[in-house]
């Protein structure tokens, strides 16, 4: 209750409406019965509650759910067979995402062309759709290392680099500094 979003009623404004309730029942009657209160009286709060309770446990399932896939990914990407040594992901100003071998050249491989090919045809400049084509080609290729090149470190932020991060663990490096990180360095 004390962790709901900012817009939801604060744990506080629960608590004086309900002591509010209350008081207007002793107001009207010397005889309080608790549970006659909850059931009739205080209907509204037991429902919010309820509604609370039932998006708690949602979210739950589904953070569990995600580490679930992402354990499951892990599981996957340790027992495929490495084709790249290095890969290395350059993010542009857009959000959008390079993948480059150690040359600072695209790679060519068949999952990676797919993605490329898909975010081409979005008429969007970022999609869903893209980040899953990458993150499924860079599963396929199952690279021993991966740098990320941010030109902002509120870029690693990002969902799919989180997704990134989460299921390639310790074969994932953060660069800052290099070439491939200034926004002014084409390749």
């Amino acid at each position: 209750l004390h962790c709901e979003a900012p817009e939801e009623v604060s744990a506080q404004q629960r608590k004086d409406r309900l002591a509010a309730l209350i008081m207007k029942c002793l107001e009207q009657s010397q005889n309080f019965h608790i549970e006659g209160f909850l059931r009739f009286r205080a209907r509204e709060y037991r429902e919010e509650l309820d509604r609370l309770i039932q998006g708690a446990m949602e979210a739950y399932l589904l953070e569990k759910e995600y580490l679930e896939f992402v354990q499951l990914l892990q599981r996957f990407v340790g027992a495929q067979i490495a084709k790249f040594d290095s890969v290395h992901i350059r993010i542009l100003g857009d959000g959008q995402a390079q993948l480059l071998n150690d040359q600072g050249r695209g790679i060519a491989y068949p999952a990676i062309e797919k993605a490329q090919v898909k975010a081409q045809a979005q008429t969007q400049p970022r999609s869903i759709a893209y980040e899953d084509l990458m993150i499924s080609a860079l599963i396929s290729i199952a690279p021993r290392r991966i740098t990320l090149h941010l030109q902002r470190l509120e870029d690693a932020q990002s969902y799919t680099l989180q997704v990134i991060r989460q299921v390639f663990d310790d074969r994932i490096h953060v660069c800052l500094g290099c070439a491939m990180c200034r926004p002014d360095t084409l390749l």
